[in-house]
């Protein structure tokens, strides 16, 4: 490739540029050395002859130290997919230890207490879970993990048996894993008062959900159809409502609720990062 690259340039005569890469085997050893070459044909002065002329540049050390990096990377983000499953182990264990209570208290309240946190730790986990199913660990497609999210949400509340039916449209927008995180952790606190407030006497209710974005915001719409007048509590009372204004505040982002034509409908808007571009699909 080398001499092929060298008979084009010649024939192409005066002012024709060559450039080439490639590796050198040292005799009697086993390293690589990395060659890079950028010449040009000219006329020698002295004879008028074309020649090549041109830098061989020794390129290894640079080769080298990238390809260091690289095992590095590699390895880093092995170790991050590692931690993240560890996490969501533990937090698994935990929720499991919080049943076992559940189960030995005889108190309502507790009970019902000892239930939400297990419930909301065990959102955590799922969200642990599917956090690192698309390439990549610093950005995450969101859209794809909300909608398994809604799916695994589906799971805790036996969705078949229940008869609640949860859709979910879903635009793929990849953001930074920490938003994507704090936006699941807010959806697991909407659909719980979506349930809670929305399930009729036959246990049934319909939720939707729609994540969208443009160039500047990103938009997270939970709708539910009201079965009573409770399900007004959603924002306006009761910690679940402290997490999702905390999880607002945390992106930076506006929300909005109510009531209109007998649906509730709650929407969070939050800036994209600008730190790097966004891709929004």
């Amino acid at each position: 490739a080398v001499l092929a690259e060298v008979e084009r340039a010649m024939a192409g005569g005066p002012g024709t540029s060559a450039s080439f890469d490639y590796r050198v085997e040292v005799p009697g050893g086993s390293d690589l050395r990395y060659i890079r070459v950028r010449a040009g044909v000219e006329r020698d002065p002295s004879d008028g002859v074309p020649k090549l002329f041109g830098a061989f540049i020794d390129m290894s050390d640079i080769e080298q130290s990238r390809a260091r990096m690289q095992e590095l990377s590699e390895r880093n983000a092995a170790l991050v997919v590692e931690s993240n499953h560890r996490i969501k182990n533990s937090l698994a264990i935990a929720s499991a230890m919080l049943s076992y209570q559940l189960r030995a208290s005889e108190e309502p309240a507790v009970e019902q207490a000892l239930k939400t946190a297990a419930t909301r730790i065990m959102a955590i986990s799922d969200v642990h879970g599917e956090l690192f199913a698309d390439e990549g660990v610093e950005w995450v497609d969101a859209g794809h993990l909300l909608e398994r999210f809604v799916r695994s949400f589906e799971r805790t509340i036996d969705i078949k048996t229940t008869g609640c039916r949860i859709d979910v449209t879903a635009q793929s927008v990849r953001l930074p894993s920490r938003y994507a995180v704090t936006i699941a952790l807010m959806l697991n606190e909407l659909l719980t008062n979506a349930i809670k407030y929305g399930m009729t006497q036959q246990q049934e209710c319909e939720i939707t959900v729609e994540l969208s974005a443009d160039d500047a915001n990103a938009e997270l719409v939970v709708q539910n159809v009201i079965a009573g007048r409770t399900f007004g509590q959603i924002i306006s009372e009761g910690v679940g409502s402290e997490l999702v204004h905390a999880f607002a505040g945390q992106l930076g982002g506006t929300l909005e609720a109510g009531e209109q034509e007998n649906k509730y409908n709650v929407s969070f808007v939050f800036p994209l990062p600008d730190e790097e571009a966004v891709d929004i699909r």
